[in-house]
């Protein structure tokens, strides 16, 4: 079978493309390369100088010791009482934004991409970092723990919930608008029970 213009043209063009995603391949890895030198992952010294604090480290938690364990209970309260109470908060909060972020719900395209950024932006924000800005403002104990938690799981749960909401079945929600329904028992009878 001979070859014509038109296979030589795709043949070379699938060449062009090789090149291509080689030399971005290339470009990524120089970057990576670059920014571990720059934070000193390549410096065998520090690696070296660090591994009898993390031989220490080990030794100290092999084999655990739990002779002091009623120490841990009160601690333990506290953390489980933290992770229920922070989950329980984001829970409730992220139902109404998942509903103003899902565009079938949304009153408008404009504030479901406001909340959408805000949901985003709740999300990037690591719970330590939210966890030191509520201990300034509210000071130490349990309660910053709650509302660091619950502001970072916010952005995760709504997040979850408004994709849920967005692919409802239209159907349910166009009979209830047709029906006569306000916005309010459209979403407490056609969304919610889907989503439920």
């Amino acid at each position: 079978m001979e070859r014509t213009a038109s296979h030589d043209s795709l043949l070379d063009q699938a060449r062009q493309e090789s090149v291509r995603h080689a030399r971005l391949i290339v470009a990524i890895v120089v970057v990576c390369v670059v920014a571990l030198a720059i934070t000193g992952f390549f410096d065998a010294t520090r690696f070296i100088d660090g591994a009898p604090a993390i031989a220490q480290l080990a030794s100290e938690m092999v084999p655990p010791d739990f002779s002091r364990f009623r120490h841990w209970l009160r601690p333990l309260l506290d953390t489980l009482a933290m992770s229920v109470a922070g989950t329980a908060l984001a829970v409730l909060l992220s139902l109404p934004l998942a509903l103003l972020a899902a565009p079938n719900t949304t009153p408008s395209p404009l504030l479901c991409r406001v909340v959408r950024t805000v949901l985003a932006a709740m999300r990037s924000v690591p719970e330590i970092i939210l966890g030191v800005l509520f201990v300034a403002a509210v000071g130490f104990g349990a309660l910053p723990g709650v509302l660091a938690l619950a502001l970072h799981s916010v952005g995760m749960v709504a997040k979850f919930y408004a994709e849920a909401i967005e692919h409802v079945d239209p159907k349910p929600l166009e009979a209830a608008s047709a029906a006569g329904a306000s916005r309010l028992q459209v979403i407490t009878h056609a969304v919610l029970p889907q989503v439920l």
